[in-house]
């Protein structure tokens, strides 16, 4: 399960948290809070069968929801419910070579290690004249794990 990051940042936007699990889950109080004081809904995608009280707790002090999908044309289903600007995928909305999901979560800057926050609505973040993709010096590895998940 993986969760993003809740900085100031993040407020500019329609943000949403969105977690896709197999199994229970546990929520960090202060995660939560953060969660609430920042009007950030929290949607939980359960893949499966399993208790969902917990979640159903979760999601409603934040405004969001439980789905229970089955199928990935449920899981699509689901975020199509949630908003048009659900991001799933290689979606590039500013067309300056990073995806939405890259953007929204920061890049890594491999000469330095640094994590770079940039915007997904437009190609040249700082209004420098260079899109985003000619400043940031990211090196992206493709890493496959043989077998099956």
């Amino acid at each position: 399960m993986a969760a993003v990051i809740l900085n100031d940042e993040a407020m500019e936007y329609n943000s949403k948290i969105i977690f896709i699990t197999d199994s229970s889950v546990s929520v960090d109080s202060r995660f939560l809070k953060l969660a609430i004081n920042n009007k950030i809904p929290i949607y939980f995608f359960c893949i499966g069968d399993f208790n969902t009280a917990a979640l159903i707790g979760y999601a409603q002090l934040t405004g969001g929801k439980v789905y229970s999908a089955k199928t990935a044309a449920e899981i699509n289903q689901s975020c199509n419910e949630i908003g048009p600007k659900t991001f799933v995928g290689e979606t590039d909305t500013d067309g300056d070579g990073f995806t939405d999901i890259e953007e929204m979560s920061g890049l890594i800057v491999s000469s330095n290690c640094k994590i770079v926050n940039t915007d997904y609505m437009k190609a040249d973040t700082d209004d420098d004249g260079l899109d985003d993709n000619e400043e940031v010096d990211v090196e992206l590895t493709k890493v496959e794990i043989p077998g099956k998940l």
